[in-house]
């Protein structure tokens, strides 16, 4: 038991996420300026239901596969998903790989504010 908690802590941990969070006008300003790339770390099924124009989809289980497909370590990233929980792992993940410059929308919803 002991066991499973410590590597529950360290995964935690590894994705705790110190990624700032944004607003929608602020990660649209970001993708018009910088040419930030917009992430969507939510399921399949919910990326056909609906997403944000130009956003790349890369769901969260496969994100560290896919972690290289977003250019230069200094490239903005905008992560979302649908309720915020999966953008702030998301956001952990990549600053883990070395990306200094991600950002958490949080939910999709936020995008309209």
């Amino acid at each position: 038991m002991i066991r499973i908690l410590l590597v529950l802590f360290s995964f935690i941990t590894l994705t705790a996420s110190a990624a700032e969070r944004i607003s929608g006008a602020q990660a649209r300003e970001l993708i018009r300026a910088e040419g930030a790339v917009l992430v969507d770390v939510r399921s399949p099924d919910e990326f056909r239901e609906r997403h944000l124009a130009g956003a790349m989809h890369f769901p969260l289980p496969t994100l560290s596969i896919d972690l290289y497909h977003f250019g230069a370590f200094d490239r903005p990233i905008v992560v979302y998903c649908r309720s915020g929980r999966r953008s702030a792992e998301a956001a952990g993940i990549l600053e883990h790989a070395g990306y200094s410059r991600v950002y958490d929308l949080g939910p999709i919803g936020a995008w309209d504010n």
